[in-house]
């Protein structure tokens, strides 16, 4: 009849490798109901009331998100929510999810688009970092009323650009002339001047000083 397994006590007839010896001793101490039996294993009871760190092992990416984002909201999650977890019959999930409006009232004015907060801020809880500029563009003269009006009845080429091609880099970014348009003008034609807004006044419509 063949043998099975190994027989620990003939090990002192042979000589085996240190690691190998060690490995056939892991596997001797280590029961495989143990191995994968999640209720034999010991845990402690978590404290009372859940701590930003205790909602991070669930919602990592969430917390990844502000982490990163480096904005106002790295603060403790119970702050913003207050309600979460309940499977209350008839509460909506949109019924727990705390509203921007609670701390920052209306900063942007009381329509309902500028009240519609993640068409611009797609991610609330990285709300700066998130703004991209392909989502905002066709909103840039709802908040930037001048420049918008500006470069609405402007005459030159700039009424033909997208905002985004000059503020290109990210939200709030102001370029310099010399980004587009090098140096058009001799140093000696430009001596005595500031800049180019000196003649050429706002930029969104290079309305000329003599206009």
């Amino acid at each position: 009849m063949q043998r099975k397994g190994i027989v620990l006590s003939g090990l002192t007839k042979t000589i085996l490798p240190v690691s190998i010896l060690v490995f056939l001793l892991a596997c001797v101490s280590v029961s495989p109901a143990d191995e994968g039996d999640s209720y034999s294993q010991n845990v402690e009871k978590m404290g009372e009331g859940l701590t930003t760190l205790d909602c991070a092992r669930c919602h990592y990416e969430i917390f990844m998100s502000i982490k990163n984002g480096q904005g106002a909201h790295r603060i403790e999650c119970r702050e913003c929510h207050e309600t979460f977890h309940s499977f209350q019959h008839g509460l909506r999930y949109e019924d727990v999810l705390p509203k921007c409006m609670t701390c920052h009232d209306t900063p942007h004015g009381e329509s309902e688009q500028m009240t519609a907060c993640k068409t611009c801020h797609t991610v609330p809880h990285a709300p700066l970092a998130s703004l991209e500029l392909k989502t905002l563009e066709p909103f840039c003269a709802d908040c930037h009323v001048d420049p918008g009006a500006r470069i609405a009845a402007g005459r030159v080429d700039h009424a033909r650009l997208k905002c985004i091609l000059c503020h290109s880099d990210k939200h709030g970014y102001v370029p310099t002339c010399q980004e587009c348009h090098g140096t058009p003008h001799s140093e000696e034609l430009t001596e005595g001047f500031t800049g180019c807004l000196d003649c050429h006044g706002n930029p969104h419509d290079l309305s000329l000083a003599t206009d």
